[in-house]
C-alpha cells in the first residue's frame, strides 16, 4: 500500500515517520487465521481492522462510534443503550423504534451490522405490558431483567437478583483465598484480611452506589457473607460475635461501608460541572 503521508504537504518529518510506522503496523503486519474446532487454517493478510490486544484498538473503536445518533445514550465502548421515559407504553415504543431506525441508518453508513439476537428491550415500572421493537424485520426479545455493565437490573429496580449474584461471586472468590489458609496455619492472618479486602470484598462493592437502595433483608445476606469470610480467615469459632470479628480484622460493617461508598459517589456527582448529564 502506498504511503499516505508526505512532508511535502506540510507535515513535519517526525509526525510523518510516526504516521508511516502506524500505517505499516496496521496494514503491513496485520495477518489472521481461522480455527474451526481443532483445525487451523492458513494465514491471510488483512487490510482492514487492527490487531487484537493493541492499545490503539479500543481508542480507534471509540473514535469510530463517536458520532452515533444522540438518541443512543448512554454508551460505553460497544454497549449502546437507548432510554425512553414517557407517560404511556405506546409513546415509549415510538421513541425506542425511532432510536433503532436512526441506529440502523448509522450502522449502514459505517458498514456495521446490528446483532438483533443480542439486543434486548426492557420496561421498568409496575407494568406487564408487551412492547415490540423491530430490527431488520426481527422482533427484539423483551426481558424482565438484564445485566448491564456487571449490574443486574430488574423491572422494579429492587436489585434482589443483583445481591444474589454478588453473594455468589463473593463466595467463589472467598473459596480461592481460603485455599491458601489451612485453619490457623497457612498465610498470616493480616495477609488473609488484606486478601479479603483486595480480592473478595470488591465483588460486594462493585457499583454499589447504583444499587444501594436494597432492602434490609438483602443487606443481611451481604453481612452474613462478610462475617463468615472473616471468621474463616481469623480462625474464629462459629459463635463468635460479628462485631468483635470486624473490629479485630479492621473491616467496616457492610452497612457502614455501603453508606460511605454511596456518600463518596454523591459528593463526586455534586462536584461535576453543571452541564454534566448526571447533575
Amino acid at each position: 500500500m502506498p504511503s499516505v503521508v508526505s512532508t511535502e504537504h506540510g507535515c513535519c518529518t517526525r509526525l510523518a515517520k510516526i504516521l508511516e510506522l502506524l500505517e505499516d503496523y496496521f496494514f503491513i503486519f496485520t495477518v489472521f487465521w481461522l480455527k474451526i474446532d481443532k483445525i487451523f487454517g492458513d494465514w491471510f493478510d488483512s487490510n482492514e481492522g487492527t490487531s487484537a490486544g493493541t492499545r490503539l484498538g479500543p481508542l480507534l473503536f471509540i473514535m469510530y462510534i463517536h458520532d452515533v445518533p444522540k438518541c443512543i445514550a448512554p454508551k460505553f465502548a460497544d454497549d449502546l443503550v437507548s432510554v425512553a421515559v414517557e407517560k404511556d407504553v405506546e409513546s415509549v415504543k415510538e421513541q425506542l423504534q425511532y432510536a433503532v431506525r436512526r441506529l440502523i441508518d448509522w450502522s449502514k453508513e459505517n458498514d456495521m451490522v446490528l446483532n438483533a439476537s443480542k439486543t434486548k428491550v426492557m420496561l421498568f415500572g409496575n407494568t406487564n405490558a408487551k412492547i415490540n421493537i423491530i430490527v431488520d424485520g426481527a422482533v427484539i426479545e423483551q426481558v424482565k431483567s438484564y445485566k448491564y455493565l456487571g449490574v443486574i437490573l430488574d423491572a422494579a429496580l429492587h436489585f434482589g437478583t443483583q445481591v444474589d449474584y454478588v453473594v455468589g461471586k463473593t463466595k467463589r472468590a472467598l473459596a480461592k483465598v481460603l485455599s491458601l489458609i489451612d485453619g490457623r496455619r497457612g498465610v498470616p492472618v493480616q495477609i488473609g484480611v488484606n486478601l479479603y479486602k483486595a480480592l473478595v470484598r470488591p465483588h460486594m462493592e462493585y457499583a454499589i452506589p447504583v444499587w444501594a437502595s436494597i432492602s434490609d433483608k438483602d443487606v443481611s445476606k451481604m453481612e452474613e457473607v462478610q462475617c463468615q469470610s472473616l471468621k474463616r480467615i481469623l480462625g474464629a469459632k462459629v459463635h463468635s460475635s460479628t462485631a468483635a470479628v470486624e473490629v479485630i480484622s479492621g473491616v467496616y460493617p457492610v452497612r457502614i461501608r455501603k453508606r460511605e461508598l454511596w456518600c463518596r459517589e454523591y459528593i463526586r456527582i455534586v462536584c461535576l460541572a453543571e452541564d454534566h448529564p448526571l447533575v
